[in-house]
């Protein structure tokens, strides 16, 4: 809500060095749509990798391919894909990082790793929420057409388009 979200930012602005304070601020800014206000916050939380809490490290490469993929290139994916990496080496059977990973490596144009990436990703429990199952298929769906997989981006596009007939 709103105003969990000022709360968070009161309690950030008092106390900026507190790790856990921007992790939530920046979380707040992300749920809310604004990915562009999360960013710093959020890069501040993870860059001494001191903090623990994986979903920090895969908030941080959710705002910088939110941003990515809107065309801003303030932002580069790799740096979504350390933030992940760093995020599945804390916990390795993190469904979402294995997503943001996927979608990373997409941004990298690492195609050839992307593709099983997505396949992992499809393969959690991740694809009960509609949301997720479209970004997916359409990421793999792309990435396999890059690929020259026209059978599953075929199979990829028509899954999309099941999912979400207007978009």
């Amino acid at each position: 809500t709103s105003e969990a979200r000022e709360e968070f930012g009161v309690a950030y602005r008092a106390d900026a060095e507190n790790l856990q304070y921007a992790h939530a601020y920046g979380t707040a800014l992300l749920i809310a749509g604004d990915a562009k206000s999360a960013l710093n916050p959020l890069h501040y939380a993870i860059q001494s990798k001191t903090i623990t809490n994986p979903a920090a490290y895969v908030d941080y490469a959710h705002a910088v391919m939110d941003l990515y993929f809107q065309g801003d290139t303030s932002v580069t994916p790799i740096s979504a894909l350390e933030a992940v990496d760093y995020a599945l080496s804390i916990e390795p059977n993190l469904a979402e990082a294995k997503a943001w990973r996927a979608e990373a490596l997409r941004g990298i144009g690492n195609f050839g790793a992307a593709l099983p990436a997505y396949q992992e990703a499809l393969e959690s429990q991740l694809p009960s929420d509609r949301s997720w199952r479209e970004r997916l298929t359409f990421g793999m769906g792309h990435t396999a057409y890059q690929l020259g997989r026209y059978d599953i981006a075929i199979a990829s596009a028509q899954e999309a388009i099941s999912i979400a007939p207007h978009n």
